[in-house]
């Protein structure tokens, strides 16, 4: 059996945290992960994700060598926008967090560990964060996999609009928390390997590209003590977009494609883009505990891989880009929009 996988948790979930209070609850996301997790155990799942395939050998070297270890820098996040019907909007963006770490791979399993070694704000007391962001690559089957939470998050002036001037500043009562998973089929994956630029344990020989197609499902929880968006920066937002709630359910179905140019002396650029449709529902809370409820909603979804690197039979080398942007319509036709997201530099050597 062969399966890729690569991931960083760079902080214990604790007892009584805020993530583990609502890891807990009853929504489906966390059902939709627990079932996908037990479905593999069966034979008939294992024979659909992990069962041997040819590949063209001229296109893709499948086992780059039998171990690799590698040295990472990465940077994850997850900040949000809420937009009223007229786009003006208020943007709120995390404590990023630069972490730095070691990796080993044995042919296409690959493990890297880390430690945060920066912070952009040093009200690290009232910061707390569990940051996952994975991938899960047996053969043809693409699984990017979320699970984030954040307390604490700062007003930022500069990604907002139609607001009354405002300094960016800190609010230690917003909480968010998003679980989501994606998946990708990849149709031409005897010529295309989607683990050569993102993983660097394969290695793509020839400029190749695929189709992909599949689907998705997302959680998104977003609470705050008070108005999220502040009365006295409020400007000419909408009112009913002063809420200090909201629970959101996605789910979708995605269609794109990717491709690897391979430059001369190894080097390679992977670009790729997959839109999608989101089905939504949910409830949203203002200030005055008046609750929307949104049976049903559809919206854009947009997710993207991108790297550059360099593939060679010893070194590895590889600057990954990873986002996943949510446009979810809610109450009075406003909008939450969210946009996790990951950037991570590699660099490995190969031996046997």
């Amino acid at each position: 059996m062969e399966s890729y996988l690569r991931g960083i948790l760079v902080q214990e979930i604790k007892p009584g945290s805020f993530a583990m209070k609502y890891l807990l609850n009853r929504y489906c996301c966390i059902i939709f992960i627990t079932a996908l997790y037990y479905g593999t155990k069966s034979v008939d799942a294992q024979n659909i994700l992990f069962h041997k395939t040819t590949y063209d050998s001229a296109y893709i070297i499948k086992e780059a060598s039998v171990y690799s270890i590698r040295a990472y820098s990465v940077s994850k996040y997850n900040h949000f926008n809420l937009r009223d019907n007229s786009e003006n909007k208020v943007a709120f963006v995390p404590d990023y967090k630069i972490a730095i770490g070691l990796g080993f791979s044995y042919k296409n399993l690959a493990l890297d560990l880390g430690i945060p070694v920066f912070h952009t704000t040093k009200d690290t007391i009232h910061t707390k964060n569990l940051d996952f962001i994975g991938a899960f690559y047996p053969n043809q089957n693409l699984f990017d996999i979320i699970a984030q939470s954040y307390k604490g998050l700062f007003l930022n002036p500069d990604g907002s609009k139609g607001t009354n001037s405002f300094p960016r500043q800190f609010r230690k009562d917003i909480k968010t928390l998003n679980l989501g998973i994606d998946y990708s089929y990849l149709f031409n994956y005897k010529r295309y390997s989607f683990i050569a630029p993102y993983i660097g344990t394969e290695i793509q020989r020839k400029s190749a590209g695929s189709l992909l197609a599949g689907g998705f499902v997302s959680y998104y929880h977003l609470t705050a003590d008070s108005s999220i968006i502040p009365v006295g920066i409020s400007g000419d937002l909408n009112e009913s977009l002063q809420i200090n709630k909201a629970s959101l359910f996605s789910f979708g179905l995605t269609a794109g494609y990717a491709y690897t140019l391979v430059l001369p002396k190894r080097f390679f650029i992977t670009l790729s883009a997959t839109p999608g449709i989101s089905f939504n529902t949910g409830e949203v809370t203002t200030v005055n505990n008046s609750k929307s409820n949104k049976p049903f909603t559809a919206s854009f979804k947009l997710v993207s891989h991108d790297a550059i690197g360099y593939g060679g039979k010893k070194f590895y080398g590889l600057a990954t880009v990873f986002i996943d942007n949510n446009y979810v319509s809610i109450a009075n036709k406003n909008r939450l929009d969210y946009f996790p997201g990951k950037v991570k530099f590699i660099l490995g050597y190969r031996f046997n």
